[in-house]
């Protein structure tokens, strides 16, 4: 009985184990395709860099100070978008190297009389087209006239006016040299025409009638020496 049964129960264990239905082996998954090489030249995968900071030039042009050209530019934009006044943009020439505005009309070649010439005689020119030159003393805050002299402290000097009603001259305390052709007459100024000259050149009108030379200029050339 002891043979009998060590020879069935073996047998009876492989008979169950072929009646279990037997599981197929699922396929392992692929592994990913490797990433294709990056030619050379292309950026690799890393963190977003930094914004540079701004270099020193670009900072310096941020802090530089404005100069006094600039400022006086702002300024006539300003007054010019204020009162409606639309500028024509004259053209960059230069007389000698130097930057001048011509304004009007051309002058001719005739020479030019310094101012003190003129005014050691100035009834010999009295109603006399004349081309004269000089240092600006004072002029119109709105550019309808401007004083030359010999230099800017001289005691007198010559009014010009542009006439023509299509030109004037750009505001400016910077030291420039005009030269300007036209009509020189002499005139007469009561009290309150001295004030109201005075008041328009910013100075503080120091009242009193006096007489003045008046250039009625039908062109000039300022040249900014400064």
């Amino acid at each position: 009985m002891v043979l009998v049964g060590l020879f069935v129960f073996p047998c009876l264990a492989l008979a169950q184990d072929d009646q279990q239905p037997k599981t197929e082996e699922q396929p392992k998954p692929a592994p990913p395709p490797a990433a294709a090489p990056k030619a050379a030249g292309e950026d690799e995968d890393v963190a977003p860099k930094k914004k540079a900071p701004p270099s020193r030039k670009i900072e310096a042009a941020e802090g530089k100070k404005l100069k006094p050209q600039d400022l006086e530019k702002a300024m006539q934009e300003e007054m010019d978008k204020r009162n409606g006044v639309v500028r024509e943009v004259l053209p960059v020439t230069e007389t000698d190297g130097v930057p001048t505005d011509k304004l009007g009309s051309t002058l001719p070649e005739i020479k030019a009389f310094p101012v003190a010439t003129l005014l050691d005689d100035p009834e010999l020119f009295d109603g006399q087209r004349v081309k004269v030159r000089g240092l600006v003393k004072r002029m119109s805050l709105t550019g309808a006239w401007l004083e030359v002299a010999e230099y800017k402290s001289a005691a007198s000097g010559i009014r010009i006016l542009p006439m023509g009603g299509e030109w004037k001259f750009f505001w400016s305390d910077r030291e420039r040299r005009v030269t300007a052709y036209g009509l020189l007459k002499r005139r007469k100024l009561d009290s309150r025409g001295a004030r109201i000259l005075d008041e328009e050149s910013g100075q503080k009108p120091k009242g009193g009638a006096r007489m003045e030379w008046v250039l009625e200029a039908e062109g000039a050339e300022v040249q900014w020496i400064d």
